[in-house]
């Protein structure tokens, strides 16, 4: 069976060299510093406050070719693995790991050392498992902001998920929300290429989450059992 390259016949990253975080973080600045200055105006309410959704009127056409590009992209993805950079609410809170996402519904973050959260959607509910403290805590995956990067579809140019579209000097940012409890979800795609370099997930309690991703392989085969999570004790 042909592998991306990186990652052996199971979806399992082979041994490499990982690109320091230090020198990863800056060579991810550009994008962070989209990041920070397109962030508070998102989340500077703790839980964000209903607003008029756009109408497809309102955007420029820059704005809505950005978008209609970034939607046919971002909807071919079937599946998707590579590694991240996870930034936490406080910002300093900063963890690395390997991910597989397999639409529809599923996803799994592994997380390095000295981490021991393990992360899966199995495709209705997302588990969260801390092997030092030996709990799952589990969620409907639709009750979460994950629920539309993991949809078999999500029409980013929908009017009843599209709240604002900026286009930064080398990302376009999709701020998308879910009616359902008020959670919010922006994608970054690279202005030129359109690949989804992050996203940034904000909940109801105000808490702000960043995925930077990196070394990405796309529609590559990813085995089933990675979706799958045993309890602690099993």
């Amino acid at each position: 069976m042909a592998t991306a390259a990186g990652y052996g016949a199971f979806g399992r990253p082979l041994p490499t060299r990982r690109l320091p975080l230090k020198r990863f973080l800056i060579a991810a600045l550009p994008a962070l510093a989209a990041l920070a200055a397109t962030a508070p105006a998102v989340a500077q309410d703790a839980v964000p406050l209903p607003r008029e959704r756009p109408t497809m009127g309102q955007f420029t056409a820059e704005q809505m070719t950005a978008l209609n590009t970034a939607n046919q992209v971002f909807n071919a993805i079937r599946t998707m693995r590579g590694e991240f950079l996870q930034i936490g609410p406080q910002r300093d809170q900063l963890s690395e790991g390997v991910f597989y996402l397999a639409r529809p519904g599923r996803v799994r973050f592994e997380y390095y050392p000295p981490s021991q959260l393990l992360i899966v959607s199995n495709g209705n509910t997302l588990e969260i498992r801390n092997d030092a403290t030996r709990t799952v805590d589990r969620y409907p995956l639709q009750r979460t902001p994950l629920a539309p990067l993991l949809a078999t579809n999500t029409d980013l140019t929908a009017e009843a998920n599209i709240r604002d579209v900026m286009i930064e000097q080398d990302t376009i940012a999709i701020v998308l929300t879910r009616s359902e409890d008020g959670s919010w979800l922006t994608l970054y795609f690279d202005k030129v290429t359109y690949e989804l370099r992050q996203w940034v997930t904000l909940d109801p309690q105000g808490n702000t989450v960043t995925f930077v991703i990196y070394n990405i392989a796309v529609n590559q085969p990813i085995e089933d059992r990675l979706f799958e999570v045993v309890l602690p004790g099993d």
